[in-house]
């Protein structure tokens, strides 16, 4: 039997509970002063507050709290949606992976990868049943590889480049196509430490989702300091088009 003193801590140890909130792309400096913020208006005190960053730019907030508690925890979720409601992609704590997986159910992907190499395509068959999903994955790293089983074409890659709108929206439409898959994803950049120019810099990222009804292409600039942690950014920012895809946040033309 424990000491009274030692009890006493195992009994009020007991009695909290975690609640976590997860976001996309907010970095860690903005989230503590919108906690600063919401302390102007809102006693935090009883809460315990740990904010990290997970893995890329996925953002987890998990909040320790009593039962009494529930309301200002609740009141905590609330001003955070408020105020960065379109990060938030969970409040049940699932990696953004076994999201977009779930959120597949009955449906079918293709992803074909060029800077990261193969990451995206490992992430999601990490995810168990990734059979039911998945139907292709493929690295097309060399333009002919682009061209010959994707069917980017020939001209596009001579005007704009593989690192370009026009290639990553061609991929993802060619790799949904050859895979026959329901939707279509698409990743082309350059991770350095080399091969950046001024028009076209290190961490410069084109990613891209396709479905029957249309493409839809975005840019990003991801300021990293690493091949490693670009890639790995990169990777998120694909899966995270996807679940917005999904849960129709986002809109292919």
């Amino acid at each position: 039997m424990a000491a009274p003193p030692v009890a006493a801590v195992l009994v009020d140890a007991g009695s909290y509970a975690i609640a976590t909130m997860k976001m996309f792309g907010v970095p860690e400096s903005t989230l503590a002063k919108t906690l600063r913020e919401i302390e102007r208006t809102i006693d935090l005190t009883p809460l315990e507050i740990t904010t990290c960053l997970r893995r890329g730019a996925e953002l987890e907030i998990d909040v320790r709290y009593r039962e009494s508690e529930v309301e200002l925890r609740d009141s905590l979720f609330l001003a955070l949606r408020e105020r960065h409601g379109r990060f938030v992609y969970t409040e049940r704590g699932e990696t953004i992976d076994a999201l977009v997986a779930q959120l597949l159910a009955g449906r079918s992907i293709a992803v074909a990868e060029s800077c990261t190499g193969g990451l995206v395509n490992t992430r999601l068959t990490d995810v168990p049943g990734a059979s039911r999903i998945l139907r292709r994955g493929v690295v097309t790293y060399a333009d002919e590889a682009k061209e010959r089983i994707l069917g980017v074409r020939r001209n596009t890659l001579r005007r704009h480049g593989a690192v370009s709108e026009a290639c990553a929206g061609e991929m993802a439409q060619g790799v949904r196509r050859w895979a026959k898959a329901d939707l279509g994803l698409a990743i082309s950049g350059i991770a350095g430490p080399t091969g950046g120019t001024p028009d076209k810099p290190i961490g410069l990222v084109w990613i891209a989702a396709a479905t029957r009804q249309g493409v839809l292409t975005e840019r990003h600039q991801i300021h990293r300091p690493e091949r490693a942690a670009i890639r790995a950014w990169a990777a998120d920012r694909l899966l995270n088009l996807a679940r917005r895809i999904l849960e129709g946040t986002a809109q292919v033309t």
